[in-house]
């Protein structure tokens, strides 16, 4: 009877020991197919802010035009200190040229973090001077605006989406709790040692 017993218990071990393992082995290949879906979304997020930061760095006047849209509220909250469209043409081309580095360090995959959240941070204002809601006269302009608006918004959600993805390694929040908890289980352990001794 023992005997049976001590079977029933391996046969039930081992059918838990199976079971985690192919949890871990499924867990695996969708990290593998994470990293090929990383892999093609990435540079399909980069697009937008690539050729953003293209032609910021070719046609920065037309960037300086679309800027006079919001001029007035540049004019009140800086006053006189308010740019010159020359100063606007230098900022524009600084910005394309720190939208295009981000965007390529985010395609390519290097320090994507810190990409996808400069370029989260970028797209914002770009998308309230690119597409000025308040300026439209028409309804179908209105239209086109709110559906440019919308999307750029949603590619800044997709920018701060990345911005947080660490690749399957844990916070390091995490890491430190985790550390914390072992310092105070050796702690412990010390102490019980020494009282016990």
């Amino acid at each position: 009877m023992v005997h049976t017993s001590v079977n029933a218990c391996g046969r039930g071990l081992y059918s838990i020991i199976k079971r985690v393992v192919a949890h871990e082995n499924r867990f695996s290949s969708d990290n593998r197919s994470m990293n090929l879906l990383r892999a093609c979304a990435r540079p399909a997020l980069a697009l937008p802010a690539l050729l953003d930061g293209i032609s910021a760095l070719r046609e920065p006047e037309v960037h300086v035009e679309r800027a006079h849209v919001v001029r007035p509220l540049m004019d009140t909250v800086a006053g006189e200190a308010a740019p010159t469209d020359e100063q606007l043409t230098v900022a524009t081309r600084v910005l394309g040229g720190v939208m295009l580095g981000a965007a390529t360090c985010f395609a390519l995959g290097k320090a994507p973090r810190t990409s996808a959240t400069v370029l989260a941070t970028i797209s914002i204002p770009m998308a309230l001077v690119n597409h000025p809601l308040w300026t439209a006269r028409s309804r179908a302009e209105r239209r086109e605006m709110t559906s440019g608006m919308a999307s750029r918004f949603a590619l800044a959600g997709a920018y701060a989406l990345a911005s947080t993805d660490r690749v399957g390694a844990p916070s390091v929040s995490w890491r430190v709790n985790q550390w914390q908890a072992r310092r105070a289980l050796e702690r412990e352990k010390a102490l019980a040692t020494k009282v016990s001794a």
